[in-house]
This record gives structure tokens, C-alpha cells and sequence, in this order.
């Protein structure tokens, strides 16, 4: 009996039960409705045929009395279900009557009226009344049962018709919405089978153009979206753990072999081994911070910056670091932009690092705008980047320059962090040819509204 009560709880939360109920009594309501308004309609004109023909009735009556028939003559019928009354309209008695026990006038004015009852009638009446000779009034009763009784039948009838129709409702939406959210069950037992290694991210789509074929199209987008940042995820974090393992594995060698032969080298170059892999170490710790912050989505905060003033900051500082290079930036123009500031420095800091590095002798730096972007062009004279590698190198740990050591090759953030900070900034960043013969990178920012054009 629990069980059942808990069954029948669930139930009311099931979507079929309550698409169901609300169909049914939706339909009920209207069949009562409905009902109600035809067994009015229809008994109100079986009322006013009785009345009609009880006012034929009553002026063949007063042509009878004109043609010199007298009232005692005209009230005469012997019928049971008529009554005929001759009615004195000054003293509001009856002259003459086909029904003696009815002692009172059945009506007093011209017209008709329904319902009408009296201590010497056993069933209502309808009682027609039309004027006859000066101060005197016919009044014609008809009896009402047969009326009512049809109303009744009729009723009765409407009743069982709508029962019916009702649960035949009840049925036809209960089928109708079990088959239509048939797909949704499968969609559903598909999706709870799902675990999360994602092993199948398909859900089997309905035929069709519909709504529930729409959704399970969207819902198979969602899961290959996130298979694809869960499979982003684990090689994020294997390329991490791979790019931490090698320096920890270096500092481990160097302190065995400091350990093992400690004349074969000093504590200076010891202490700058360990300094330089912790370098390392934090600027990869670092760069995997700002990444998760960036994949988070939080709140930026918004100022208006002078682009080229960054863009020069960052040229001076990077003409310190590489003083054998020719970093030209004449060609940088005064533009304002719209953003987080930390998040354009490090943005343009991380391009001219990325160009030192591969550039031979030059790095060119351009900055202007083009109808409401701002342009920042970094080119070198380098190798430049392949076509099918374009694409490919904003990834995460990608690096094109695998050849090289890994100290100036660099962990393969740089260019992934670019990529998302840009994205944060709603604008786009690719790479093309450079006209010095090596790579142009390519940032292309909303310029700030207030800025002329």
C-alpha cells in the first residue's frame, strides 16, 4: 500500500499524467459548459411552443365568444392536460372553467407565462392569456411535463455523450503524449548512461524536423563540447605534468650529481642550474594560472587604454632584454582601446617575445586603426609558420620549434594565453606572411567608442 501511495505521489509530477488531467478536465469543463447552454436553449423552445400554441388556443377561444358562443360554451374541453379560463379582468375572477378546483385566475394581463402552479393542478403549466370582449381576458394552460421530460432526456443523453467524450479524451492524449515523449525517455536513458569518461557522447536523434529531433541535435552539440574540454582538460593536464616533470627531473640530476661527485662543480653554478629551471617551473605555474583564470570567465575589469602607449612600454622594455636585435616601432599610431589593461600588456608583451625569439636580426611593430579596429602588426624575419601549422599554434603547449631546447623554445603557453585574452577582449588574433620574410602576427581589437574616427 506504500508503494502505491509513493507511486501515485510520483504521478503527480509525471508530465503525462499532468498533460492528461488538464486535457480532461478542460474537456469536461467545456462539456458542462456546453451542456448546460443546449438543455437551456432547447428547453426554453419546447416552453415557447407550448406558449404559442396555448395563445392559438386562447384566440380560437375569443373568436368562439365574438361569434356569439357563451363562456360556460368556450370553457367546455374536457382534457386533463388544458385548462380554459374566462376571467373577469375588473374583479380579477374567473367567469367560466373547464377546471372548477382551479379557483384562482391563472394569469391577469395579456401574454404568457411558465411554471405556473395552483392547489388544484397537479403538474406546471404554461398559461397563454389574450383579451376577448371589453373586460374580459381568455387564459389557455398547457401542460409543461412533456417539455421537461424531453429537457430531461435530453440531458441525460448530453450527460452520458459527454462522459464518454471525456474519457475518450483522457485516452487519446494520454496515447498521444506517451508516443510523443517516447524520444524524450530515450533521450533521457541515453544521457543517464553517459558516465564521465564520455565513452558515447551520441544520442540517437528522432525523425524528423521537430522540436524533440532540435533538441537532441543540441544536446549531442553540448556533449561533444564538452568531451572536447574534457579532452582539452586531460591533455592540458598531461602536457602540464610532462612540462613539470623535466625540470624537476633536472634539479633532481643536479643535486644527485652535486651529491655524488661535489668537486665537479661549484655552488655558483649549482645555484644557477636551480635558479634557472625554478624560473621555468614558476613562469609555466604562472602561465597555467592565467589560463584557468581566463577559462573561468570572470568579471574583467574595463578601462579605456591607450594602445600605442602599451605598445611602446613593452618595445622599450623588450629592446633592453634583446639588445641584438632592431625592434622598429615607427610605425605604432596613437589609438584608444577598450579593456583590461593587465590583459593588453601581456598580450603584447607575449607577441614580442614569441617574435624576438624567432627573428634573426628585425622585429617590426605597427599599431593603426581600421574602421572601428585597431590593427597591431608584429612581424620578424624568422622562419615564419606554415600554413597548416596557423590554426595549430594558438593551441595550448604547441610549440613549432621542437628541435630547440626547451629554455628558448618556451613551454607553449605564450601564444594559447594570446589567443584567450584576446578572445576575452571580443576580438581575433591570427597569423599570416610577413613582408621581412618570417611571421605576422595579427591582433585586431574593438577601438574604444568615444575615440574620433
Amino acid at each position: 500500500m506504500k508503494r502505491l501511495m509513493l507511486r501515485l505521489r510520483r504521478a503527480r509530477f509525471h508530465i503525462r499524467v499532468r498533460i492528461t488531467a488538464a486535457a480532461t478536465l478542460a474537456c469536461l469543463l467545456l462539456t458542462v459548459a456546453g451542456t448546460w447552454i443546449f438543455v437551456a436553449v432547447f428547453h426554453a423552445n419546447l416552453v415557447e411552443s407550448v406558449a404559442n400554441a396555448a395563445s392559438q388556443e386562447a384566440s380560437a377561444i375569443v373568436a368562439q365568444m365574438a361569434a356569439g358562443a357563451t363562456p360556460a360554451e368556450v370553457a367546455s374541453t374536457s382534457k386533463q392536460d388544458i385548462v380554459v379560463q374566462v376571467i373577469d379582468v375588473a374583479s380579477g375572477s374567473v367567469v367560466a372553467t373547464d377546471h372548477p378546483e382551479v379557483r384562482a385566475a391563472l394569469r391577469l394581463t395579456p401574454g404568457w407565462s411558465q411554471g405556473v402552479r395552483d392547489a388544484g393542478l397537479d403538474d406546471a403549466f404554461v398559461v397563454a392569456a389574450v383579451s376577448g370582449a371589453p373586460g374580459q381576458l381568455v387564459a389557455v394552460g398547457l401542460a409543461q411535463d412533456e417539455s421537461d421530460a424531453a429537457a430531461r432526456t435530453v440531458l441525460n443523453l448530453c450527460i452520458i455523450a459527454g462522459s464518454l467524450g471525456c474519457a475518450l479524451t483522457g485516452v487519446v492524449v494520454w496515447l498521444s503524449v506517451g508516443r510523443a515523449l517516447h524520444p524524450v525517455e530515450t533521450l533521457r536513458s541515453q544521457a543517464e548512461s553517459i558516465t564521465h569518461r564520455f565513452e558515447a557522447t551520441h544520442l540517437a536523434v528522432p525523425r524528423g524536423d521537430d522540436e524533440l529531433a532540435r533538441l537532441a541535435i543540441t544536446l549531442n552539440e553540448m556533449l561533444a563540447r564538452i568531451k572536447a574540454f574534457q579532452d582539452r582538460q586531460q591533455t592540458f593536464v598531461a602536457d602540464a605534468s610532462h612540462e613539470l616533470r623535466s625540470p624537476l627531473a633536472t634539479l633532481r640530476q643536479l643535486a644527485d650529481v652535486a651529491r655524488r661527485h661535489p668537486h665537479h662543480t661549484t655552488v655558483t653554478e649549482l645555484s644557477g642550474e636551480v635558479l634557472s629551471q625554478e624560473s621555468r617551473m614558476a613562469t609555466l605555474v604562472e602561465s597555467m594560472l592565467e589560463l584557468a583564470r581566463l577559462d573561468e570567465g570572470s568579471p574583467i575589469s574595463v578601462t579605456l587604454v591607450d594602445f600605442d602607449d602599451v605598445v611602446m612600454e613593452q618595445v622599450t622594455w623588450m629592446r633592453r632584454s634583446a639588445s641584438s636585435l632592431l625592434i622598429d616601432s615607427s610605425a605604432v599610431e596613437s589609438v584608444q582601446v577598450r579593456c583590461e589593461e593587465r590583459m593588453l600588456v601581456h598580450v603584447v608583451a607575449n607577441l614580442l617575445a614569441n617574435a624576438a625569439r624567432h627573428a634573426r636580426r628585425i622585429v617590426h611593430v605597427s599599431l593603426h586603426r581600421e574602421n572601428f579596429e585597431a590593427h597591431l602588426n608584429v612581424d620578424d624575419d624568422g622562419e615564419g609558420v606554415p600554413v597548416s601549422d596557423r590554426e595549430s599554434i594558438f593551441e595550448r603547449f604547441r610549440r613549432l620549434d621542437a628541435a630547440r631546447g626547451r629554455d628558448a623554445g618556451g613551454a607553449g603557453l605564450g601564444l594559447a594565453i594570446v589567443s584567450a585574452m584576446v578572445e576575452r577582449m571580443a576580438g581575433r588574433v591570427w597569423v599570416e606572411d610577413s613582408p621581412l620574410g618570417g611571421a605576422r602576427f595579427v591582433v585586431s581589437v574593438p577601438v574604444a567608442e568615444s575615440e574620433p574616427a
